[in-house]
């Protein structure tokens, strides 16, 4: 389809810094993936087009062939195997959990996982997947950025969200001692 279309669709989330950023000064696409998309577009000898995606529509847009590929620090999940393929992971990455800085009652891991403490994580992500077999106390929600409110999810008393800190793969191994 792409070669006789001439055009490459990749699903992008333009809220993934470092790697599908759009720029807030400029309103470019930059990161990794976006480089990486443009080089795939360039060696096929085809038109590349960008469209707007989620971790929660991920394979909602894989499904109803809204793009040919993802390109947005996709995570290998079982539950997205039926729907794509997957390459050879070209990123690493640990999973930070995230809370304001005034919040007393979450200052380390052992922190989170006690009686009313809430963590959050993307729809969609490999984050959601991991919790309920991570913690064993707290509440989980999962959230969409993009919905009314929900980029002032941490700021409960006893909240965090987890994300992920992405790396390069070269990194992997002079990171590894940090958690």
């Amino acid at each position: 389809r792409i070669l006789d279309v001439g055009e490459v669709r990749v699903c992008v989330w333009p809220e993934y810094y470092s790697l599908s950023w759009k720029n807030p000064r400029t309103f470019e696409l930059e990161g990794l993936d976006v480089d990486m998309a443009h080089a795939l577009a360039e060696r096929l000898g085809v038109r590349l087009q960008f469209v707007e995606s989620s971790f929660a529509a991920l394979v909602e847009n894989m499904q109803n062939d809204a793009c040919d590929i993802a390109m947005h620090g996709v995570g290998v999940l079982a539950s997205r195997m039926p729907y794509m393929a997957f390459s050879t992971p070209y990123v690493a990455s640990h999973i930070v959990a995230v809370a304001e800085l005034a919040n007393e009652h979450i200052g380390s891991w052992a922190d989170i996982d006690r009686e009313g403490v809430v963590v959050a994580a993307q729809r969609g992500t490999l984050m959601e997947a991991l919790c309920p077999s991570t913690f064993r106390m707290p509440n989980f929600s999962s959230w969409t950025p993009s919905a009314p409110g929900n980029r002032r999810c941490c700021r409960a008393v006893r909240m965090c969200f987890l994300r992920t800190s992405p790396r390069p793969s070269a990194w992997r191994s002079c990171m590894a001692g940090q958690r």
